[in-house]
């Protein structure tokens, strides 16, 4: 798997991941409690909300 991190939004940590099945577009928010898989043809986001808080 090749993981590359570029920064281009002041809120976001932005990764590029690949491998062998294809790539996707991974971003996590600063605050750690968003996180977004961007796919060529489809969108997954996650959400860290008060029920799932450590």
């Amino acid at each position: 798997m090749n993981i590359v991190v570029y920064s281009s939004d002041a809120n976001y940590m932005l990764y590029y991941l690949e491998n062998e099945q294809g790539t996707v577009d991974m971003k996590i928010n600063k605050q750690n409690t968003k996180m977004g898989f961007l796919y060529p043809n489809n969108h997954i986001y996650l959400t860290v909300g008060k029920s799932t808080k450590l």
